[in-house]
């Protein structure tokens, strides 16, 4: 067969899962591969791994041909002299003491991390999995600075306790869910003596097979999907050309929501249209507040179209041209600074608040 043969007959009978070259390989020896058209390769990859010892090593082929011909395949179920006699000599010639076969890089993954927590649980116990460092010595002295200077620092903390039986925070995402949100915002409304949005007035959407940050970096074969929601609002949302200090007036007027992201696993990316550098949500009260933010506040921000008229949204990840201008160009009613606790005390961007011009 040709290559255009080969690649005929494949896409007639086999599933498409890879990307591959133009080029069908048929045999090899050591680092040289030969395509079908005759044409050799040196193979700089040993077969993404697999062939360490090139291609038809002599001895290799050799071992294999002769425990095929004796017995191909046994299930775990049974023990196997071959398999422990090279347990034995692999733990002979890296000093290690164990020896886990598994045939992917996932089982591979899995089995160490695997490892990782039984060590952990051994050596220090099931539940040694302490904070590594406490919040409230880090909030205790934030909240005294912040009134000390004239501010008003609303501590969520009680609030969340309290409902901490209920679904506050996603499984699979680093954010608090709206649920979580709402809470924190009853909170504020409280404290400014605002009347809070009432979600029983609202239609409230829901999406299935949320999988958030905390899902790509893990990769759990078990992982629990999220249910995302959010409340079906007609408020419009200005996201601005931002080039220079103060109020711009060039930006591209939408929805609240990015419905286009629910499509794909990490759906949270749908509130706000993700981190602008400057938004304005155009609100159903009265007033104006300046939202200060990371992303915990994405789906916060809805909720505050029931007390305000403007509501202006700053993320400093995309925004360097400081607030003097913009504040003293919009007279905000409020200021509101909203942060994970996280995210706050590692921002390196925070500094942008002070930027002139």
């Amino acid at each position: 067969m040709n290559f255009e043969e080969v690649k005929r007959q494949e896409q007639e009978n086999l599933m498409p899962t890879y990307g591959r070259f133009p080029v069908a390989l048929v045999y090899g020896k050591g680092a040289v591969a030969v395509d079908t058209e005759g044409k050799e390769y040196i193979d700089f990859t040993s077969g993404i791994g697999v062939n360490s010892l090139g291609y038809c090593d002599d001895g290799w082929v050799s071992a294999v041909a002769k425990q095929a011909g004796a017995i191909q395949h046994m299930s775990n179920l049974y023990y196997s002299p071959v398999q422990t006699s090279l347990a034995a000599e692999l733990c002979r010639l890296t000093g290690f003491g164990r020896v886990f076969f598994c045939n992917s890089g996932a089982e591979a993954n899995e089995c160490a991390i695997k490892l990782a927590r039984k060590y952990s649980a051994d050596k220090y116990g099931k539940h040694a999995n302490a904070p590594l460092l406490d919040e409230n010595t880090y909030l205790d002295p934030l909240s005294a600075a912040v009134q000390a200077a004239g501010g008003r620092f609303v501590d969520v903390r009680g609030t969340l306790t309290d409902h901490k039986g209920e679904y506050l925070y996603y499984r699979t995402d680093h954010h608090w869910t709206s649920l979580g949100a709402y809470y924190a915002y009853q909170q504020l409304c409280t404290a400014l003596g605002l009347t809070p949005f009432d979600t029983t007035t609202h239609t409230a959407l829901t999406a299935d097979r949320f999988y958030g940050t905390h899902y790509s970096k893990a990769r759990t074969w078990n992982a629990v999907p999220d249910t995302i929601t959010w409340y079906d609002l007609p408020n419009q949302l200005t996201i601005y050309n931002v080039t220079a200090a103060g109020q711009p007036t060039d930006g591209e007027t939408t929805g609240l929501y990015d419905t286009d992201k629910l499509t794909v696993y990490d759906k949270y990316a749908m509130f706000l249209h993700g981190n602008n550098g400057l938004s304005r949500v155009q609100g159903d009260g009265t007033g104006k507040i300046l939202v200060i933010k990371d992303s915990y506040a994405n789906c916060f921000v809805p909720y505050l179209t029931a007390n305000y008229a403007d509501i202006d949204v700053v993320d400093f990840r995309n925004y360097n041209f400081g607030l003097d201008q913009l504040i003293a160009d919009n007279d905000y009613d409020q200021i509101l600074v909203l942060y994970s606790f996280d995210s706050f005390k590692s921002d390196p961007y925070l500094y942008r608040a002070g930027v002139t011009g």
